[in-house]
């Protein structure tokens, strides 16, 4: 698995958990983290990933 991918698995769990605890700035902040990544090239997500960003 290329290093972006567990990257961005790692960010989307992280994120998984700033929703349940409520912290929405830090969950923003890291799935503008994830877009930028997608942006320049780096990296994709699944539809279902792209649906939890898209949440908040």
């Amino acid at each position: 698995m290329p290093d972006t991918t567990t990257a961005t698995t790692e960010l989307l769990d992280a994120i998984r958990g700033f929703l349940e605890d409520g912290n929405l700035e830090e969950a923003r902040f890291l799935r503008d983290a994830i877009h930028e990544s997608i942006a320049s090239g780096d990296d994709w997500i699944t539809f279902a990933e792209s649906s939890l960003l898209e949440t908040f």
